[in-house]
């Protein structure tokens, strides 16, 4: 009944070298930019779980970054939903701006700890 649905489902892209080499200097350029914001989601260059996906690969790719892309593999819970086009700093000076902070944080904190766990394992699984 369904079929027309699963037919239009597609299987995650393949990931190239190059592509995850792609990947990850337009991630690395958003995370310089917005080192300490929240930033809506859809700015990433692929979707989260491809970044998940390409992150894994860059780890494995990459030895000497390894702390650099364990870095933005925990810093990816920092890109939401809804955000909108202004990235929501933690600004002291704006009461209304640092409110929307805290609350962002709060439903962002299970990714990240899920995230921070997530890696954890990876790396103990792909020692070597």
């Amino acid at each position: 009944m369904f079929g027309w649905f699963k037919a239009k489902q597609s299987k995650p892209r393949e990931l190239t070298d190059d592509a995850i080499a792609d990947i990850m200097e337009k991630y690395g350029a958003l995370l310089e930019a917005y080192p300490t914001a929240y930033v809506d989601e859809t700015l990433l260059p692929v979707p989260k779980d491809e970044m998940r996906r390409a992150l894994q690969a860059a780890w494995k790719m990459a030895p000497p970054l390894r702390n650099a892309i364990e870095i933005g593999w925990t810093s990816l819970h920092r890109f939401q939903p809804n955000i909108g086009r202004t990235p929501v700093e933690a600004n002291a000076d704006s009461p209304a701006m640092f409110r929307r902070f805290v609350e962002i944080s709060k439903i962002a904190g299970p990714e990240m700890d899920r995230d921070f766990g997530e890696m954890s394992a990876f790396k103990r699984a792909n020692q070597g």
